[in-house]
């Protein structure tokens, strides 16, 4: 009997930073030059020496007002927000009409997740300057991201494209907004221009994928990994993807091989172990799944699938039975709302000898998801083994009417057929 496993959350894709420092246009003046050379040196990840820069901006020209929106930036990646937040108000005392200093004061604001502030000043900073296609783009991410405004969003992104059509960012953004809108048809061409304009970024192959898995195109979403490794080698989501592709297929061999290359890449992140974990133990290697699992709790101790498969394979095994209790409480604990885990919970008990409590807790298995078959199967064999045949009778032929695949459903036949004789 094989254990159906949890769903491992993806991660989210990341998106496009467009807005940057503003660059000023006549740098012919000393300060403006050394606000420029601090720009660069921020870019170069070179904070204390672009504080420097900016600083000496400032000496030079107290009215200029950009050298306090470096000294703000150098402050935000440094983790000091009040002081950052200080700088940029000082920048937009002395501009207030600038659209670069209202951009990054909404930049700012964005990055504090305090979102109608930050439309504001978008919106002042594009009202000062319409041309300025990255703000827009920017005030649609705030749009969609942090005020749940997609259709808004989405106008905002048209309005952009139709003054820089070859905008990467602002058609995968628009893409994201149509496919939140449920607008698949329209999202596709839009990843596809931003792959186009973009071709060295795998996003838009990343995105593009994941939304023909959900017109069930499997063959054509492997495509679109593929194209987002020949973008970067590196970028492990593809390797996921392509992982889940294979699991789906039932090819756990070449889906561990892909989880097992994106481990490789980000060994520090849990996910990737926990899937190669779920594919070994689909080809019953258990010892490789076990020393994942645990290396995935070790690096993530709340990722509730770890501990469950963990405590599912010790209850198949009979070993380790008391960790197998404690991490069956412990993926109760941490997904009280899944009735898998409690499954698990009540076959841990069943395996360790506590066969009233094992049935009571597979019946809140079933309370909280009748339609699972999963759990009635397991009620149906503790019946049978405890001697009381017409329970489970009941319960096995409950499993079996819900599904006829389910990993039990042989085994479950074949007991329900002594059951009958």
């Amino acid at each position: 009997m094989k254990r159906s496993l949890l769903a491992v959350t993806l991660l989210a894709f990341p998106g496009w930073a467009d807005t940057v420092l503003p660059t000023v246009k006549n740098t012919a003046t000393p300060a403006a030059t050394a606000y420029m050379k601090g720009v660069e040196l921020v870019t170069a990840g070179k904070l204390k020496e672009a504080q420097a820069a900016f600083e000496e901006s400032n000496q030079l020209d107290p009215k200029l007002g950009f050298g306090y929106l470096g000294l703000g930036e150098v402050a935000l990646r440094s983790g000091q927000t009040q002081q950052a937040e200080g700088h940029f108000k000082t920048a937009l005392g002395i501009q207030p009409a600038n659209a670069g200093v209202q951009a990054a004061w909404g930049r700012y604001l964005e990055s504090q997740r305090r979102w109608p502030e930050a439309e504001a000043a978008y919106r002042k900073s594009i009202a000062i300057n319409p041309e300025a296609v990255p703000i827009q783009v920017s005030l649609g991410d705030v749009l969609l991201k942090g005020l749940n405004r997609p259709q808004e969003a989405a106008d905002v992104y048209r309005r952009a494209l139709a003054k820089d059509p070859a905008h990467g960012g602002a058609h995968f953004a628009l893409a994201t907004a149509l496919a939140r809108l449920g607008k698949l048809d329209d999202a596709r061409p839009e990843y596809e221009a931003a792959a186009r304009v973009s071709p060295k970024n795998p996003l838009p192959h990343q995105a593009l994928g994941e939304l023909l898995i959900a017109r069930k195109d499997l063959d054509g979403a492997m495509k679109s990994f593929d194209a987002a490794l020949a973008a970067n080698p590196k970028f492990f989501l593809a390797y996921l993807s392509r992982g889940d592709i294979y699991m789906n297929r039932g090819d756990h061999a070449r889906a561990a091989a892909e989880y097992e290359a994106a481990a490789a890449i980000v060994p520090k992140a849990a996910v990737p172990k926990v899937k190669a974990a779920m594919a070994y133990q689909a080809l019953a290697k258990l010892k490789e799944a076990r020393t994942l699992y645990l290396a995935a709790i070790e690096l993530d101790p709340k990722i509730p699938v770890a501990y469950n498969n963990l405590a599912w394979m010790a209850a198949q095994s009979k070993t380790e039975l008391e960790r197998a209790l404690d991490w069956a409480n412990k993926a109760v604990s941490l997904a009280p709302r899944d009735p898998t885990p409690v499954d698990t919970l009540g076959w841990v008990l069943y395996v360790r000898g506590d066969t009233t409590r094992a049935i009571q807790t597979l019946k809140q298995a079933i309370q909280m998801d009748p339609q699972r078959p999963d759990p009635h199967y397991h009620l149906g064999v503790i019946y049978q083994q405890t001697g009381n045949q017409s329970e489970a009778e009941a319960a096995l032929r409950k499993a079996l009417q819900i599904s006829r695949s389910f990993d039990g459903a042989r085994d479950a036949e074949q007991r329900l057929a002594r059951t009958r004789r």
